[in-house]
């Protein structure tokens, strides 16, 4: 018996619930990040960010320099903040861009609305005064010529709303991928139903780099 606690009860400290996929996965590409002509640009998501970021880049050509940071993690997973910790503590940015909320379909929305302030503060205390702009994520599709929203959609949005609630508290601005692409089935033709065709890139891309020119002024 440990001196002092006679007579009381200790609890084990709780078991984190960290649910990761079959294959996880990071990416990161800094194209032109010792250059200073230009205002450096972050793009932090997952596998769509990864598919309009050529877009957004030559949207941005002579503009800003962008790079990506995509995994598979979850803002459940506690090792996606230690990911973005250790890119934004040896790399300075003006703008982050940011999402998270497609993946880690095993974590439920409580857990979901637990752990997504935990991802921004870690964009937070390492950004050394970049300008934020979180971006909704997007719907998933599925049935004949892509019509139907997948009932994970549901989900999607129930996060998506969770996130902007958080945002707006913290007065990071707000870039609503989800409501620019939500009535465009074509977007979503031949592929998937997560992943946008080309044209759905480039409508992405173009949404996304007009939010960050709105932040750069330009």
């Amino acid at each position: 018996m440990w001196p002092g606690i006679e007579g009381q009860t200790v609890l084990a400290p709780a078991v984190r619930h960290v649910a990761r996929e079959p294959i996880e996965w990071i990416r990161l590409w800094l194209p032109n990040v010792n250059k200073k002509d230009l205002p450096q640009v972050l793009l932090i998501g997952d596998s769509i960010t990864q598919a309009y970021y050529e877009d957004v880049s030559a949207d941005l050509k002579g503009k800003a320099y962008v790079g990506y940071l995509t995994s598979s993690l979850s803002v459940g997973d506690p090792m996606l903040p230690q990911q973005i910790a250790l890119v934004l503590k040896n790399y300075r940015f003006d703008v982050i861009h940011f999402n998270n909320g497609l993946h880690g379909k095993d974590y439920t929305e409580m857990e979901y609305a637990r752990y997504f302030p935990q991802f921004v503060k870690a964009i937070q205390a390492n950004a050394r005064g970049a300008s934020l702009i979180w971006t909704s994520s997007t719907p998933v599709r599925e049935g004949k010529d892509m019509s139907e929203l997948a009932p994970f959609t549901k989900r999607v949005a129930a996060r998506n709303k969770i996130a902007a609630d958080y945002a707006r508290k913290e007065e990071i601005r707000i870039d609503d991928l989800y409501a620019a692409v939500l009535h465009r089935p074509e977007y979503y033709l031949g592929v998937d139903g997560t992943h946008p065709n080309s044209q759905g890139r480039t409508a992405e891309a173009r949404d996304v780099a007009a939010s960050i020119l709105r932040v750069l002024g330009q």
